[in-house]
């Protein structure tokens, strides 16, 4: 009699854990980037995922030494555009960032849509 209890809840622990994975909500990702040649690589790899598993919501632009927002925007919007993602949200943060000790400068995290998709 014993055998079959833990035949039993094993069986019930696997249809529990067989439901959760059915269920489960894809990981939503918001993707901060300079836009620079690995980024180029990370976006369309992201593109690339089973939208069950991992859904990309927004990307942001960090202007850089690398990049100015305009050709980066643009270059961004070019690989949405042709991969048939341009529902994905993409902005451009503040130019400035944060102390070592924590302080977040004014013009950090802001999000500007610059064109309408």
């Amino acid at each position: 009699m014993k055998m079959q209890q833990w035949l039993l809840l094993l069986l019930v622990i696997m249809v529990i854990l067989g439901e959760e994975g059915a269920t489960a909500r894809p990981h939503r990702i918001l993707l901060d980037t300079d836009v620079d040649t690995d980024d180029m690589f990370t976006i369309l790899y992201l593109l690339k995922q089973d939208r069950a598993e991992f859904d990309l919501k927004g990307i942001t632009i960090n202007a850089n030494g690398w990049s100015d927002a305009g050709h980066a925007v643009n270059h961004v919007y070019d690989i949405l555009y042709m991969m048939g993602r341009d529902d994905i949200a993409v902005g451009v943060g503040g130019e400035d960032g944060f102390l070592d000790n924590g302080t977040i400068l004014p013009n950090v995290g802001g999000y500007l849509s610059l064109i309408e998709q």
